[in-house]
């Protein structure tokens, strides 16, 4: 990294696969088959399931045994599946962190102004704001 910047860190051995595809193949298993899976997505079947074919190449493995009546997980889809799951939790535990913390204001605030305005006025705001927002 040159001067700490962030923009200029490339990863030694970045993800092989999108993140993305990971998430359809929760989806996938979840709705237990690519038409429910893309139905909930609002995302055709077709790229769903061309996705995931992706995704299996991409690891050297098969994740799910398709049959025209059923679709089930084999080991390795299992395994990965797993993993996932957790993945998606902590994606999603991680935004809403995030809009936790934009939907309520939190910090210091400095008000300078003259003693008589703040008599009259902070006395009678600051009460009801503090009430309001207990983490500024």
């Amino acid at each position: 990294m040159n001067d700490g910047a962030i923009d200029s860190y490339i990863p030694m051995n970045p993800l092989s696969i999108d993140l993305n595809d990971l998430y359809l193949f929760v989806q996938v298993v979840e709705r237990h088959g690519f038409t429910a899976a893309g139905d909930a997505l609002g995302i055709p079947k077709s790229r769903i399931s061309r996705r995931i074919a992706q995704l299996e190449t991409r690891l050297g493995s098969r994740l799910l045994q398709r049959t025209s009546r059923r679709m089930s997980l084999t080991d390795a889809g299992q395994e990965l599946y797993r993993h996932c799951v957790a993945m998606v939790a902590e994606a999603h535990a991680g935004e809403d962190a995030v809009r936790k913390r934009l939907d309520q204001p939190t910090g210091v605030v400095r008000v300078s102004l003259p003693v008589a305005i703040a008599d009259i006025v902070l006395a009678q705001l600051l009460p009801r704001f503090m009430q309001t927002y207990p983490k500024v």
